[in-house]
């Protein structure tokens, strides 16, 4: 049996490419080379973000976009926990505290008539005003963030007990422990009774009044005070300052005769101290120490509407006084250091401006007081609130390192642009350009392939 050869065609190896992506590559100029690199593709990527970054800071601070945006309705009302109720107070400016909801603001009133302003901040607000003699009602209302009313607080009245003449302390005080007498230091330990009405007291003493008697003394700083006058009880109500003063006033009117007064403090510890029951005499000839309530007192009021003010725009607040004695002394101290003086001679509403730079970052709250002072030295404040549009560039803030270089690239765009755009279609070009070049390398090849079969 013959066996039967087969021939096998032998297939030519195919060559190696004479020209790749590599190789044109390789025998490029390294200028050449590094533009159509990935890693010159990032670095491009980057300084556009950078270029990007400048340019949108840069609108932000031209540009004032006025609008709307919807708020939730706040879900709980404001409240005031300082003063408290039924407190006499020794001056007519008054802080008031309170809790809120977030993303709203508060309006306090007072006697129906708006005191002042805060934004809620942590869920607390605090409000500077002035009080008249007398009775004060105090209230606060929340407000959305677009000016739609939430629940009303619950208000409460409040007493300005406005003397007339000094009702300081004019003798040594006394101290609970019936040792000899000791002036308090700057943060008194112990309660002290030093005046019943002007008159300096001193234990065992029966001292004469008004009808309304003015107890006042010494007790540990910001301790609640009771003092109440039997045998009908009547409770009076105040706080001791910040170095531990008190005053009280009854608002209302004790008859003829003896009376024990008991003076109660508790302090922010929750410590109770008593001072040793004692004796007043009522005598309805002795004049009131109250000054009558005024018949026009000072009062400076604004209107106010929520509004978000851009960096460089003028902040206008419209602003009301009345009462008093003519003229008036304005001061505004718009919080960011900056304050402004002027005189009016009339009761006409008048506006006060100012303009306040664009913040960095979120948008900032600056509380504003307006402060009236008329010819008779008497004294009304309102509290407003201005805010300002951050440039919502939260994470390249001025005060960083990057922020600093954004600021430093905003003064160059107008050459920075053009020349990255430069830059990038130069990369764009040589990369096209090395493309055209391998196609035509890779047709010259296979023509080459082409000739030498046949």
């Amino acid at each position: 049996m013959k066996q039967t050869k087969l021939n096998t065609v032998k297939r030519p190896k195919r060559a190696a490419p004479l020209h790749t992506r590599a190789s044109v590559r390789a025998g490029r100029p390294l200028h050449k080379r590094a533009l159509v690199h990935p890693f010159t593709v990032m670095v491009l990527l980057c300084v556009g973000v950078l270029i990007a970054g400048t340019v949108a800071r840069s609108l932000a601070a031209s540009y004032t976009v006025t609008a709307t945006v919807p708020a939730p309705l706040p879900a709980t009302p404001a409240t005031i926990a300082t003063p408290f109720a039924s407190q006499h107070l020794v001056t007519n400016l008054t802080l008031v505290k309170g809790a809120c909801p977030p993303q709203s603001y508060v309006k306090v009133s007072t006697n129906g008539l708006m005191g002042g302003v805060a934004q809620c901040t942590a869920n607390a607000y605090q409000v500077q005003t002035s009080l008249v003699g007398g009775a004060n009602q105090l209230s606060a209302q929340v407000y959305s963030l677009t000016d739609a009313p939430g629940p009303p607080g619950t208000p409460l009245t409040v007493y300005y007990d406005e003397v007339t003449g000094s009702t300081t302390p004019t003798d040594t005080p006394v101290t609970v422990t019936g040792q000899p007498p000791v002036v308090p230091a700057s943060v008194p330990a112990a309660l002290s009774v030093t005046n019943v009405e002007r008159g300096g007291y001193r234990h065992g003493q029966t001292p004469r009044t008004s009808t309304n008697p003015t107890v006042s003394g010494y007790a540990p700083p910001l301790a609640k005070m009771t003092v109440t006058f039997h045998s009908d009880p009547e409770t009076c109500l105040t706080q001791a300052d910040d170095t531990g003063y008190w005053r009280c006033t009854l608002d209302r009117s004790l008859p003829a005769g003896e009376h024990h007064v008991d003076v109660l403090a508790l302090t922010t510890s929750g410590q109770t101290l008593t001072f040793p029951t004692f004796q007043i005499t009522v005598d309805p000839t002795i004049p009131d120490i109250l000054a009558a309530p005024g018949a026009d007192p000072l009062v400076l009021r604004s209107d106010y509407r929520y509004q978000v003010y851009a960096g460089h725009q003028s902040v206008d607040l419209n602003i009301g006084v009345t009462g008093g004695t003519l003229p008036y002394s304005i001061t505004t101290d718009w919080g960011d250091g900056t304050t402004t003086k002027l005189t009016r001679t009339d009761t006409s509403p008048f506006t006060t401006s100012h303009t306040y730079g664009t913040p960095s970052g979120a948008n900032k709250n600056y509380a504003v007081l307006v402060r009236a002072t008329d010819a008779a030295h008497a004294v009304s404040v309102v509290q407003l609130s201005a805010v300002i549009k951050g440039d919502g560039i939260a994470l390249l803030a001025s005060n960083t390192a990057a922020g600093g270089l954004l600021d430093t690239m905003h003064h160059w765009l107008p050459l920075i642009v053009p020349a990255y755009i430069v830059v990038v279609l130069m990369a764009i070009g040589y990369y096209l350009g090395e493309r055209e070049e391998y196609r035509l390398l890779a047709s010259q090849k296979r023509r080459a392939h082409a000739g030498k079969g046949k």
